[in-house]
C-alpha cells in the first residue's frame, strides 16, 4: 500500500558561469498559502569551473552531502527539480544557423 505524504522536496538549482547554487526545499502541498508551504532545507555553493562537465558538476553536488539524511537508508529523494543555466545575456548574442 502506497502511503500519501503533504510533504515533497524540491531541488533549485542556479548554476553560473562562476559559481553553482544548489539547494533542498520542502513543499507543503496541503496549504495554499506560497509564504508558509516552502521550507528551506539546506543549500550549497562551489566553484563551477571545479567541474569539467555537467556530470562532474553532478558529482561535485553528490560530494557536498547535500542529499544525505538521517534515516534508514540516509538518503534525501527529490520529488521535483528545476536548473537555471548560463545562457546568452542578450539578444544580440544569439546566432541561427
Amino acid at each position: 500500500m502506497t502511503t500519501f505524504s503533504s510533504n515533497k522536496t524540491l531541488l533549485a538549482a542556479d548554476i553560473g558561469g562562476t559559481h553553482s547554487r544548489f539547494a533542498l526545499f520542502s513543499l507543503d502541498i496541503s496549504t495554499n498559502d506560497p509564504l508558509t508551504s516552502l521550507t528551506l532545507l539546506r543549500s550549497v555553493r562551489f566553484a563551477t569551473k571545479s567541474a569539467s562537465n555537467s556530470e562532474s558538476l553532478m558529482r561535485t553536488l553528490a560530494d557536498t552531502g547535500l542529499f544525505s539524511a538521517s534515516g534508514s537508508n540516509g538518503k534525501i529523494y527529490v520529488d521535483a527539480a528545476v536548473f537555471a543555466i548560463p545562457g546568452p545575456t542578450s539578444l544580440a548574442d544569439i546566432s541561427l544557423p
